[in-house]
């Protein structure tokens, strides 16, 4: 978890793992130390280990609706899997890492920035807020879930002047808002969903 990103504090994310191997193949039950590297560690779903494809998911008894009450219910999109091997599951030639796949990416911009970590009660107008001060907006978006409509705790902002991008991202980059450390980078298709995704 830690080469990918997806574990967010320096230790082990895992509290308890018990393994059953008596009937078919192998599985586990895994509990991790928090809400978010839980949700982290669905983004390993899909991957090649030790010769076989690990299928990460909720227990049958999850209710995505109750989940949602504490904390991100999906991965955090900058998990970088790109080093581990991913296995196309379905057929559907959607990635299996990604939970199931996600809306076609946008095209790299330099002037775009991708905003993780927001807090849950933010909306878009709270993201422009804390942006305008360093220039001129042409989009800025928080995104939602598509039932909920509540804050996935991630945002998108693309600036008129590019210049102005390094600026935003020295001084807003790991800084903490309302309690939570944030994460400002370039928007590209290695690490950020596309804005359209929800």
């Amino acid at each position: 978890m830690t080469c990918s990103g997806a574990q967010l504090d320096s230790g082990t994310s895992v509290v308890h793992c018990s393994i059953t191997r008596d009937k078919g193949p192998p599985y586990a039950f895994i509990k991790l130390r928090s809400v978010q590297e839980t949700s982290n560690a669905l983004a390993f779903s899909g991957i090649q280990f030790r010769g076989s494809t690990l299928k990460v998911s909720r227990p049958s008894k999850y209710h995505p609706d109750w989940g949602v009450l504490l904390g991100p219910t999906s991965p955090d999109p900058t998990i970088n899997t790109s080093m581990l091997s991913i296995h196309s599951g379905s057929g559907s030639g959607s990635p299996v890492a990604n939970g199931g796949g996600e809306a076609p990416r946008k095209p790299s911009n330099p002037n775009r920035l991708y905003i993780s970590g927001l807090p849950y009660n933010w909306r878009t107008q709270h993201l422009q807020g804390m942006l305008s001060p360093f220039g001129d907006l042409k989009d800025c978006v928080v995104i939602v879930e598509k039932m909920s409509q509540k804050s996935k705790g991630y945002g998108f902002c693309e600036f008129a002047d590019g210049a102005v991008v390094p600026g935003v991202i020295k001084a807003l980059h790991n800084s903490l808002v309302e309690g939570r450390k944030i994460t400002v980078k370039r928007a590209d298709e290695d690490s950020a969903p596309s804005s359209t995704s929800g």
